[in-house]
């Protein structure tokens, strides 16, 4: 979210986590280094979706915070 306002929306986030645990599992499965598995997919986009939230989150208390600074 830092770098693309596009990132701001959640279920961007979650289409990006996706798309890259799936590259990752992909490039397992063609190099032969461990498995790939539907369950790293998902469980890495739940990972990414609630890093997100966390991020929202402290973001959304730092501007509170700034703005009661300012006045």
């Amino acid at each position: 979210p830092i770098l693309s306002s596009y990132m701001e929306r959640w279920y961007s986030c979650l289409i990006l986590g996706i798309c890259s645990s799936i590259l990752i599992e992909c490039s397992q499965y063609v190099t032969s280094r461990g498995k790939a598995q539907i369950d790293d997919v998902l469980l890495n986009s739940a990972g990414m979706l609630i890093g997100w939230m966390i991020f929202r989150l402290i973001s959304k208390a730092h501007i509170k915070r700034l703005e009661k600074k300012e006045n």
